[in-house]
């Protein structure tokens, strides 16, 4: 026979992963990195090959690797979640024949795209434009792309944003971060700005039937609008109307966290102080941010 569909093998591998049955690679994958491999499933192969067999799958992986072209680093871990898909289902004993990830005619894996290095950050005028469009939007993305520029996190963070990590005093707010992509916890101080949008969000949202404590229905800052027991998930296609609507050239929506950095820079604060703002956890990773202060101060210096 066939064997499981797609989507039976996919939750038999991310079950066995969760639990640290399967391990894919040296260690275990952390409970973030799932979370980002579901999110590729969804898009890319449950619709489409969610109830084909594993066969059916195997035979367009090329294609679909192909058709994420235009999106290398997409394109390039799609492959390895595949690869990891059917590994498992090897293990398992559902699959017999080669992980279809290999170039038959090379007897190696599909060859990845070149993800180009970029150091991109909003101009004054591009951040403004973003802020000014965000404040048309509907809920939740208004309050959402304002914090992802005010906060300077990642995407990742703020979607998982939830209200008990909030301490929104009038002085000294914070929102305590207790995981990040780096493995570490983080404090991101917020500025009156944030407090202010998260407060009257927090007026706004639905509450538990707790007449003692008001507490909010949702654990969840941005909770799924169909099913509040999740925070939100898909965030390209309200950015493409983002930058449709800011007129911003190749940028994405990593290139926020960068723009804050670089502006903290620009106001004369040291790296270690803007590494600690930003979270990241080596001076190198700051280290883009001192280039955006040299052309910022390039820009600026007078010609001959």
């Amino acid at each position: 026979t066939d064997g499981p569909t797609v989507a039976k093998a996919w939750a038999a591998y991310m079950a066995e992963a969760a639990s640290g049955e399967f391990v894919a690679g040296r260690k275990p994958a952390a409970a973030s990195t799932l979370k980002s491999y579901e999110e590729l499933y969804r898009p890319h192969l449950k619709k489409q090959y969610g109830d084909r067999s594993l066969h059916a799958l195997a035979r367009d992986v090329a294609k679909i690797h192909r058709s994420l072209r235009e999106k290398p680093a997409t394109a390039n871990r799609l492959l390895q979640v595949i690869s990891n898909l059917f590994v498992h289902a090897a293990s398992a004993g559902h699959w017999d024949k080669p992980n279809p990830t290999l170039d038959p005619a090379r007897g190696r894996p599909i060859r990845k795209y070149t993800v180009a290095s970029r150091e991109r950050w909003l101009t004054t005028a591009e951040a403004a434009r973003v802020m000014e469009y965000a404040a048309t939007e509907g809920d939740p993305w208004r309050d959402f792309w304002q914090l992802l520029v005010l906060t300077a996190t990642r995407v990742s963070n703020l979607r998982e944003m939830q209200w008990a990590e909030l301490d929104l005093r009038d002085t000294d707010s914070d929102w305590r971060i207790p995981k990040t992509k780096n493995g570490s916890s983080h404090v991101v101080p917020l500025t009156d700005r944030a407090v202010k949008i998260l407060r009257d969000r927090l007026a706004r949202v639905p509450k538990a039937d707790d007449k003692k404590s008001p507490r909010p229905k949702s654990i969840w800052v941005f909770p799924m609008r169909t099913d509040d027991s999740r925070c939100i998930t898909d965030c390209d296609h309200a950015w493409a109307r983002v930058k449709k609507h800011a007129m911003l050239a190749s940028v994405r929506i990593h290139d926020l966290r960068r723009t804050a950095g670089s502006w903290a820079t620009q106001a004369g604060a040291p790296l270690t102080a803007v590494g600690r703002f930003i979270g990241d956890k080596s001076i190198n990773a700051t280290a883009v941010y001192a280039r955006a202060d040299m052309a910022a101060s390039r820009s600026a210096a007078p010609s001959a």
